[in-house]
């Protein structure tokens, strides 16, 4: 309900609010109090962190230094913010999500599964002898997974897991390389902004 409703995406997120709701009433925190804190908690820094949404028409093209740096000096405008009177209902943005800290197959799922809208995600890195089946496996057949760009680099053996994992179940056509991270951002971008913006005003990428 609306005591509950909160920024932050994800089911995972929204059992750990109702944890701590429960437990803030278990301590006979008043209602209000516990709702204010819930409706201005907005995360926390690298899980799935927003950190900057441009307009495809009108916003400046991203660079990597951008979106590494959390405090922008335009705040991002918060998703359940009400469009401004006069705005054209066929725009849409191109949002950057921060999710670094989900350096697990699980983790990376869970963000997938936070959203709904056409997403390209930016992954791999060094392995932590973990299995990708699954993960490949989800990036292949989720519909709203349009592209992962991949950082190819000879240490980054995740990042070959990963591929082989996507090419298993027949996602190879999805699957971008790039060399560095500063790369990653301007094809993750370009990519984008080619999305269907249609039925939602968002194409984020994690």
């Amino acid at each position: 309900g609306e005591l509950l409703s909160t920024p932050l995406r994800g089911a995972h997120n929204a059992s750990n609010v109702l944890a701590a709701a429960t437990l803030a009433n278990e301590l006979k925190i008043p209602p209000v109090i516990i709702q204010k804190a819930i409706h201005s908690f907005k995360g926390i820094p690298n899980r799935l962190e927003l950190i900057a949404a441009y307009s495809v028409n009108r916003g400046p093209r991203p660079r990597s230094g951008d979106v590494a740096i959390p405090s922008l000096s335009k705040k991002p405008r918060d998703r359940h913010a009400p469009a401004k009177a006069g705005a054209r209902d066929d725009t849409f943005r191109v949002a950057f999500y921060n999710d670094t800290a989900a350096t697990t197959p699980d983790a990376c799922l869970a963000a997938l599964n936070s959203f709904q809208e056409p997403l390209v995600l930016i992954a791999g890195g060094q392995d932590k002898k973990l299995n990708y089946t699954k993960l490949g496996q989800a990036i292949a057949s989720m519909e709203h997974v349009k592209q992962i760009v991949l950082l190819s680099h000879p240490a980054y053996d995740a990042s070959r897991k990963i591929l082989k994992a996507v090419k298993k179940y027949g996602g190879a056509k999805k699957v971008t390389l790039a060399l560095s991270m500063e790369e990653a951002v301007e094809q993750s971008y370009e990519l984008a902004k080619t999305l269907p913006p249609k039925p939602y005003p968002l194409n984020p990428i994690i």
